[in-house]
């Protein structure tokens, strides 16, 4: 315009034309002679070159300085976590007030991501504020707990208890709001207010000049075009012949390169433009070859003996650091007490480090004594408890061969093996034996105390426990609470990892004249979300006159498990029953019936959302069941993925449930089941999915007419989770026989790379 006009822009010109030379709004105001006034607003972008950033390895934008913004004077700098920065703001304001703020600093409510950085985060609130609840970064979105930016929530601490994942606990539209408070974490009103906890992410570091790199390298470029538009469609990377290298976001490099990036981007007139970085110049330089030889032989000090580590390097200075983070400036090291020692090569760019664990393990022994012995390897305590209670966490416990008549019960982070560990002996399996003795009494971390009829039990525990290379047998368990018996009972409150391997569980039997619900089961395990198992056989476990109601019974749990083999069980129930939000894989693993009982006795049984997965798994001869299906469904939201696995039974599936999902590939199933369930959805692919007769040897090995020769995969995707085949068998046979072929479906490899034909030529 002109003539009488007045401009008034944001920027306080009254010029008509103003310069702009940054990414911002604009805004102007026209009034003219009259008094009438006009106003217009244009988003202006600039497009900076592209960069080259290492992803997340700079410092948030907040790391201990002052926070700015609307309640800089209420904040208080918490510390650090796993490179993320936290504050404290003591304001007592709305989720979404504190949302907003913590966003306009670049950071977002706290985020509690593992038990870890809870108890962390947890220690740095109390350290400020003991008794207030302080919002973090939890909402209840889409039926579910979720993270700000829509992810699902990783991990809870709702009950009370540490849990992976959503829990049981539901929020609703008006209770959608979590804190964090003394004892756990709480829904509120969407109207509360309170003090809240902010976090700050490592940013992206941009690449400098010469700047040196070990071994290889991740480089992202940025920026690409987010949801406003701005960034680049397109980026791609040329080295410095010219030659493109890379046209994606990401790009891994193991030698030293010269990179320039080129970016592409279309203006708001429909012009595309193309931009380039300066080059950017990088080393990578090769690690140490860091060797450690142990001259002793053996990780564990039998006494007053001394272990010889010696550790040598192609390159660079090689020292020792023990547990205490002492440094020893040589490469020999005479170790004499337990503990974890590393050695470390440097060089002047690039260093390796070595970790060795020494431990000082316990010895049990029938020949030992509790009350004179010392538990070394001369002398010996007497009682496997024994050992336990006088162990360090991460301590081992020796078990040498006998019989033991006893109850174990553990209450902290043990590795408890014989010697199949020791010696590498197998026949320790069978020659170590735990078997019933006197009840034993415990009490667990909230002073209750309960008595344990079960076998080998893990408790509350202070740490991961292993438990390898025994025979559990002849338990007669019976009921006290329906959590606490079985020949194997876990109830770990979510925390650690429990292992059973290289374990024969076989004998166990119920207790008389119990009633059918109460029945004590050979596993029950409740609230421990990383149990896993490791070649673990099951057998002849009850009678036809005494049988055990269930065999095993997971209650919010999480089971892996690997060659787990059952066979030879009398169960009028199930064998294994899985309830809220339970979760059980198995691989490389067989349930075998072949009883041909009148009973219920369905391999896995599922209810409250729990899920299952097989790979490579065979069900031979189920018959112990009204329906012959090796999996029975209840209730709603579980998910079955059965992956190259073969099952000879009359159908694969009884449901009574709705809203649960079936996937079947790979795999071997009868002949004429029936998947047509209210409720089920079934995903199949008939040119992966054979149906016939599934027969297997007495070894579980394949007939070698069986179409379940070279018809598995290697792998699997489902739901964004890939599986895949195990690189070997459950006889440790290598996987696939032979090499170059494809795998087969079930628990054992054939040595055939295609089925024989099943037909006769007479002429």
């Amino acid at each position: 315009g002109g003539g009488a006009n007045t401009f008034n822009w944001s920027n306080a010109s009254t010029a008509q034309t103003v310069g702009v030379a940054q990414t911002d709004e604009y805004f102007v105001e026209v009034t003219d002679q009259y008094t009438c006034v006009g106003k217009d607003t244009i988003d202006i972008y600039f497009q900076s070159a592209p960069q080259l950033v290492v992803e997340g390895a700079g410092l948030p934008n907040y790391s201990g300085g002052a926070l700015a913004g609307q309640f800089a004077s209420s904040s208080t700098y918490l510390g650090s976590f796993n490179g993320s920065h936290y504050y404290y703001v003591n304001d007592w304001q709305q989720w979404e007030t504190a949302k907003a703020y913590a966003e306009s600093l670049g950071g977002h409510l706290a985020r509690p991501e593992s038990k870890e950085e809870a108890e962390a985060l947890f220690a740095m609130k109390q350290s400020v504020d003991c008794c207030n609840g302080n919002y973090i970064d939890i909402i209840w979105s889409n039926n579910r707990w979720e993270y700000s930016n829509g992810e699902p929530i990783t991990f809870n601490y709702f009950q009370g208890n540490y849990q992976l994942g959503q829990g049981t606990y539901s929020g609703s539209s008006t209770n959608n709001h979590i804190e964090i408070n003394g004892t756990y974490y709480g829904s509120l009103w969407y109207t509360d207010t309170r003090p809240f906890l902010i976090e700050f992410d490592p940013v992206d570091a941009p690449v400098t000049f010469n700047q040196s790199f070990c071994d290889s390298i991740e480089l992202k470029a940025k920026p690409y075009a987010d949801a406003s538009g701005n960034g680049f469609s397109e980026i791609y990377w040329t080295d410095a012949q010219g030659d493109t290298v890379n046209d994606v976001q990401y790009g891994t490099f193991y030698a030293d390169q010269d990179i320039t990036l080129h970016g592409v981007f279309t203006r708001s007139d429909g012009q595309t433009c193309e931009m380039t970085s300066t080059t950017y110049s990088f080393d990578v330089f090769s690690s140490p070859d860091l060797v450690v030889t142990n001259y002793s032989g053996t990780a564990d000090l039998l006494g007053g003996d001394t272990i010889v580590l010696v550790a040598t390097t192609d390159i660079g200075t090689i020292t020792w650091i023990d547990s205490s983070g002492t440094v020893i400036n040589n490469d020999t090291l005479y170790v004499t007490e337990p503990g974890i020692y590393t050695a470390r090569s440097t060089t002047s760019t690039c260093e390796s480090l070595e970790e060795v664990q020494i431990y000082k393990p316990i010895y049990v022994a029938k020949t030992g004594s509790d009350t004179n012995g010392d538990g070394t390897f001369a002398n010996p305590f007497k009682t496997i408890q024994h050992g336990v209670n006088v162990a360090s966490d991460g301590q081992k416990i020796y078990v040498l061969p006998g019989t033991y008549e006893e109850q174990i019960i553990v209450t902290k982070g043990v590795y408890l093996t014989s010697n199949y560990e020791r010696l590498s002996d197998s026949s320790a399996i069978a020659s170590t034996v735990i078997k019933p003795g006197s009840t034993a009494k415990i009490e667990d971390q909230n002073n209750s105390s309960f008595y344990s009829y079960g076998g080998v039990s893990v408790v509350n525990t202070t740490g991961d426990v292993t438990i390898s290379g025994f025979t559990i047998k002849d338990f007669e368990v019976y009921y006290e609470d329906w959590w606490r018996s079985g020949a194997i009972s876990i109830n770990d409150n979510y925390e650690h990892k429990v292992e059973y391997k290289n374990l024969v569980v076989r004998g166990t039997k119920q207790k008389q004249n119990q009633s059918c619900c109460s029945a004590a089961k050979v596993i029950t395990a409740n609230n421990s979300q990383n149990v896993v198992f490791d070649n673990v056989t099951i057998r002849n476990s009850g009678n036809d006159i005494q049988d055990v109601h269930r065999l095993a019974f997971l209650h919010n749990v999480n089971l892996h498990a690997t060659e787990l083999k059952l066979m030879e069980n009398y169960s009028s129930g199930v064998l294994f029953r899985l309830e809220s939000n339970s979760n059980m894989t198995v691989v490389n693993s067989v349930f075998s019936d072949g009883l041909g009982r009148s009973w219920n006795q369905y391999p896995i049984w599922l209810e409250g959302g729990s899920d299952f997965t097989a790979i490579n798994t065979t069900f031979k001869e189920i018959e112990s069941n009204p329906y012959e299906a090796a999996i029975y469904v209840s209730g709603s939201g579980s998910d079955i993925l059965l992956f190259n696995t073969l099952i000879e039974a009359k159908e694969v599936i009884y449901h009574s449930g709705s809203n649960n999902k079936l996937e079947i590939v790979n795999s071997l199933v009868p002949l004429n089941i029936d998947l047509t369930h209210s409720g089920l959805t079934v995903t199949l692919d008939s040119t992966n999915v054979f149906f016939g007769t599934a027969q297997t040897n007495a070894d579980y090995s394949l007939p070698s007419n069986s179409m379940a020769i070279g018809n598995g995969a290697m792998t699997h995707t489902w739901e964004s989770n890939t599986y895949f085949a195990p690189s070997d068998d459950m006889y440790g046979n290598a996987r696939p026989i032979p090499a170059g072929s494809n795998v087969d479906i079930g628990a054992v490899e054939s040595v055939k790379a295609i089925g024989d034909f099943d037909v006769q030529i007479s002429n």
